[in-house]
């Protein structure tokens, strides 16, 4: 379909499960490329070979004159350019989740909760650093984030967790964190375990408790330490 068509068709839906109040959960991919590279080494040259031609050798590829790797990969950032474009324009409410956190929103998520701002280098080496960083946006606006540093291996460490506090009681923080940990679910090899570590902000204990963490007493792991430098 051309576009047009494809936004009267989505519109069409739209107006079906309108009074349902639907939320739409995108899963935003920054670097297309960079995804699908990694999927290849998951699924091999023979999915690879299957996808290019689905995509390459019908109506739209044709119409474009799209060949191989390059031509799949344009089509599926013309996909999402399309696909972003006729979301915006529906009247209903939607979250992005992706991977491409800016300072400037990590800097106002962190005063929507009352906490201090680094300096925006900081800040930016910060994200940069970090092993994996989620941010959820609603209708574009980061709403949560949640940075991580992983070894791949045995242990993962919560660096920092942040939802804007308009935007907490209503599953937000339960939902980016969901995401993130089927992330790290997906780096196990068979009869592999791995440890989540954090450090609860005060009062919500009950919270990492609902997600299944465990406060551990000093009597069983000893007391957790820290040194601050400046």
């Amino acid at each position: 379909m051309d576009e047009a068509a494809s936004q009267k068709y989505i519109f069409e839906i739209f107006e079906i499960i309108k009074p349902l109040k639907p939320i739409v959960i995108y899963i935003d991919q920054p670097d297309v490329k960079e995804s699908i590279d990694h999927v290849i080494d998951e699924r091999g040259n023979d999915w690879l070979n299957a996808v290019i031609d689905y995509h390459t050798k019908q109506g739209y590829g044709k119409e474009k004159n799209l060949f191989g790797f390059e031509g799949y990969i344009q089509c599926l950032e013309d996909r999402k350019v399309r696909e972003l474009k006729i979301l915006q324009g529906l009247d209903i409410d939607y979250y992005t989740i992706s991977q491409d956190m800016k300072a400037a929103e990590f800097s106002e998520l962190f005063a929507s909760v009352g906490w201090n701002c680094p300096a925006q280098e900081q800040m930016n080496l910060a994200i940069h650093n970090s092993t994996k960083s989620f941010v959820l946006r609603y209708k574009g606006k980061a709403v949560a984030t949640i940075n991580w540093l992983g070894d791949y291996g045995m242990h993962w460490f919560m660096k920092e967790f942040i939802v804007n506090q308009k935007f907490q009681g209503h599953m937000i923080g339960t939902l980016l964190y969901r995401f993130s940990e089927n992330f790290i679910k997906s780096t196990l090899k068979e009869n592999w375990k791995i440890c989540i570590n954090l450090r609860s902000s005060k009062g919500q204990e009950e919270f990492y408790h609902s997600l299944g963490f465990q406060t551990m007493s000093v009597n069983e792991t000893g007391s957790g330490m820290e040194k601050m430098l400046g």
